[in-house]
């Protein structure tokens, strides 16, 4: 399926749907912040960090759309031996979240900087879905990171930064 828009894909999407549907769980959604991974399972499972930006767009209608966007895509346990929890990863990443007030360090390795950049965007979300049976796990995190194409997935570090802002026409 490789130039597939896979988001498009029924199909693909639909197979998606129906793995996870078989590991017995649903999806949890908790606003990111440091508080949160106290609040969280000590269970393995799939996570996501979905930006929803600050950006609304107004419809006729009256309703607004914000276009959430996945921005990683992460497994807690189901790996050669891993014994990771939710709790525990969200932790690894909570230091990268702006309430975090760390500096920011240049010499940084590019997995954090890459982190760094993208966890500090808009309302962020944590998106999780624990489990009991970890033997699926890097399969459908692999699927969902072919899904969503997160860019915090991504071995490339951010194209896009935002300098300034200039009117679109003149």
């Amino acid at each position: 399926m490789d130039g597939d828009w896979l988001l498009g894909n029924r199909d693909h999407c639909e197979l998606i749907a129906r793995r996870l549907d078989g590991l017995g769980a649903r999806w949890e959604i908790r606003r990111a912040t440091r508080k949160l991974q106290s609040r969280l399972p000590a269970k393995p499972g799939i996570y996501m960090f979905v930006c929803h930006p600050l950006f609304r767009a107004w419809c006729a209608d009256g309703t607004g759309e914000n276009f959430p966007r996945v921005l990683y895509v992460g497994r807690a346990g189901g790996g050669r031996g891993s014994r990771n929890t939710l709790r525990q990863r969200y932790g690894e990443y909570a230091r990268y979240l702006p309430e975090a007030g760390r500096a920011r360090r240049d010499g940084a390795p590019p997995r954090e900087r890459r982190l760094r950049a993208w966890l500090r965007h808009g309302d962020l979300r944590f998106w999780f879905w624990p489990v009991a049976d970890t033997e699926p796990l890097h399969d459908i995190e692999a699927q969902l990171i072919e899904l969503f194409e997160p860019p915090g997935n991504s071995r490339r570090p951010p194209q896009l930064q935002v300098r300034r802002t200039v009117p679109a026409f003149q």
